[in-house]
Order: C-alpha cells, then sequence, then structure tokens
C-alpha cells in the first residue's frame, strides 16, 4: 500500500467519522448557540477536507438564517454540493443569527489559503466558528446583557 492511498484512506475515514459526529443527537437534544457552532464547524472541515481528498471547489454560502455549501455548476453559476450533508441548506433555528465580516460566499477550493471566521448570536449568547484553513475552532462567549 502507498502513502497516497494510505492518506486517502485515512481522509475517508475522517469524513465518514464527521457524518457519524454530525448525526448523533436529534432535534430534541435543544438547539443552542454552541450546538449550532460546532455544527458549522464540523461541515465547515468535512467540506475541506473534501475539496482536499476530492480537489473540486468547494464554497460556504451563507446570510443570517443559514448557510450551505456549494459547487460551480458547468454555466459557471453556483448549485448545491453533491455532498448530503453539505449541499443541503441548514437554516438556523429563528433565534439564532450568523454574522461575519466575510463575503456571503467563502470559496474553500484551495482552503490552506483563507481563513475566516463567523458568528453565532442569540439574545443572550454568541459563540464563534474560527477556520485558519487547516483547523475549525469553536469559542463561546460570554452571555450578553
Amino acid at each position: 500500500m502507498t502513502l497516497i492511498e494510505v492518506l486517502v484512506t485515512l481522509a475517508i475515514v475522517a469524513v465518514m467519522a464527521t457524518i457519524v459526529v454530525l448525526g448523533i443527537g436529534g432535534p430534541d437534544r435543544g438547539l443552542t448557540v454552541q450546538t449550532e457552532a460546532n455544527k458549522l464547524a464540523e461541515r465547515i472541515g468535512l467540506a475541506a477536507d473534501e475539496a482536499m481528498v476530492t480537489r473540486r471547489p468547494i464554497a460556504l454560502v451563507w446570510d443570517s438564517r443559514g448557510y450551505q455549501f456549494v459547487t460551480p455548476a458547468a454555466d459557471g453559476s453556483w448549485m448545491p454540493d453533491t455532498h448530503a450533508l453539505l449541499g443541503q441548506r441548514h437554516d438556523l433555528p429563528r433565534s439564532l443569527t450568523l454574522t461575519a465580516a466575510e463575503p456571503a460566499l467563502i470559496d474553500m477550493t484551495d482552503a490552506s489559503l483563507i481563513a475566516f471566521e463567523l458568528s453565532l448570536t442569540d439574545a443572550s449568547r454568541s459563540a464563534t466558528v474560527f477556520f485558519d484553513g487547516l483547523n475549525v475552532s469553536t469559542s463561546s462567549g460570554a452571555p450578553r446583557s
């Protein structure tokens, strides 16, 4: 087995583990700012892995109410990504708002060249998702008054 085969196998295992982690729990577990931030972070990590392993362009499209990942169509427009967890738009619970200083479309095709942060807020709490081109992390903000 060559090094490339080992790396591809590890990447596939990582993607599958991410899918399992995202699938754990259900709608009854109470969606909070931190759970939504963790979900967004996991999906950003999955998209970065997909872009690296498959070498296909992937971009994050977001607005204040939700997000999804897209790929370029043949006509140059953007269409939902073919991966089930990435291509489906994720709408946030009504109490949450997504904000960022980044453009509404973040191209993750060469993830190692980008870094960004997105913030999720509700009436009393906030959480920030950081992506440095390699790692994704979340940070909880203090309760807002």
